[in-house]
């Protein structure tokens, strides 16, 4: 998230709700660069038109939050007390006009509307990676995917099969490996037990407390073992839990229109102005 900070310590509340409403407000991650000005819903995506282009340096590929704004208001006197900015979309630039750039949105929360709302690239590597596990959920939504719950038994098969793989194989390896000493760990101590339930009498009783205590360490160990990969296991359902929430939050659904109204641009640069009817 970023913190909006006013371009100049004088500008005061009232200066920063205009500046919030054109969009010309500075932010700490980087400048609000421009804002969303039309919406056009297809079957297969939808495209963002954004009223900055390539005099404003945007170029193709480039990754835009959309931002609004939450205002704290005294429940009493009605005052505004502060304003807070909320990353609530991503989009991602796809063709370059002068003034004018068309993106694709790659995400945008449940109940918000993109219009009129300003935007700001993309500089936090944390924000980069989120969006990037966003779009990976909705892709796999879009797709008409959906993974069975069942696979879930073995940790990381699920996530896997959503599109993060490194969680997965990280889940995989780490519960393996935790099964497996474990066990390792346990049949040893029975060895060790063994041996000591062999142990002819007489011997001294450090020679007994040597076998019992390697017996009880291994044991020891062996349980430790076995709780770390419950730990893993529960954790991977609980985010196979979240992953099929977020992905039924994140998966874009295009409103069933008749008749459609877009902008768009030639090769030369010169503006079209196209009507798309459904029957």
């Amino acid at each position: 998230m970023f913190d909006w900070i006013p371009k100049t310590s004088g500008v005061g509340l009232a200066g920063l709700l205009v500046l919030v409403a054109t969009g010309s407000t500075a932010y700490a991650g980087g400048h609000a660069e421009g804002m969303v000005i039309r919406i056009q819903h297809s079957s297969k995506s939808t495209l963002v038109f954004i009223d900055v282009g390539a005099n404003d340096g945007v170029m193709r590929g480039d990754l835009y939050n959309i931002v609004s704004s939450e205002v704290l208001s005294h429940p009493l006197t009605g005052d505004t007390l502060a304003v807070t900015p909320m990353n609530v979309g991503a989009i991602q630039v796809h063709q370059v006009n002068e003034k004018l750039a068309i993106a694709k949105l790659l995400h945008l929360v449940p109940g918000e509307d993109a219009m009129l709302k300003p935007i700001a690239k993309v500089q936090d590597p944390d924000r980069l990676a989120e969006i990037e596990k966003l779009v990976s959920i909705a892709r796999f939504k879009a797709r008409g995917g959906s993974a069975p719950r069942s696979i879930a038994l073995v940790p990381g098969m699920y996530q896997m099969k959503v599109g993060e793989k490194r969680k997965g194989w990280a889940l995989l390896a780490s519960d393996a490996v935790a099964l497996i000493a474990a066990i390792g760990y346990r049949t040893n101590s029975n060895d060790w037990k063994d041996q000591y339930n062999n142990l002819p009498a007489g011997l001294p009783d450090s020679q007994y407390e040597f076998y019992f205590s390697r017996a009880e360490d291994r044991r020891k160990t062996s349980n430790r073992l076995f709780w770390l990969a419950a730990a893993i296991y529960a954790y991977n359902w609980a985010d196979v839990l979240w992953l099929g929430e977020s992905a039924k939050m994140m998966a874009h659904t295009s409103p069933d229109r008749s008749t459609q109204f877009g902008l768009s641009a030639t090769s030369e640069g010169d503006p079209l102005f196209g009507v798309q009817h459904r029957f």
